[in-house]
């Protein structure tokens, strides 16, 4: 009988701290949680599907010869289905090897 007064007493005691601990826990891992998914959600930045959708400047005009074209602080080689001149806004439409494929950037009003 002793220990079960012994027992109820530190459970008396302690059951603040025990469950602030346990409110704790579940905060940290609810954030972690969150944040892991907000991560898988979000568009990858390196690789080729990091490229495509990227916009850019032509810093020569583009044809299906090639050209080149200016991405986040980047000179890439490029080529195109149309001819894009020089200082144009180009989005990125795919990519072969190290040359990527552009389109004219659709003017949004």
């Amino acid at each position: 009988m002793d220990i079960m007064n012994e027992l109820i007493y530190y459970i008396e005691e302690f059951l603040p701290y025990i469950i602030g601990v346990i409110v704790l826990l579940i905060l940290f891992f609810g954030i972690l949680i969150k944040l892991s998914l907000d991560a898988h959600k979000r568009r990858p930045v390196t690789g080729k599907e990091g490229i495509i959708g990227c916009e850019g400047v032509a810093t020569t005009d583009i044809t299906s010869d090639g050209g080149m074209v200016l991405m986040n602080g980047e000179a890439w080689s490029a080529y195109s289905d149309d001819i894009i001149r020089k200082k144009t806004k180009v989005v990125v439409d795919g990519i072969n090897g190290l040359r990527v494929k552009v389109k004219r950037a659709s003017l949004k009003t």
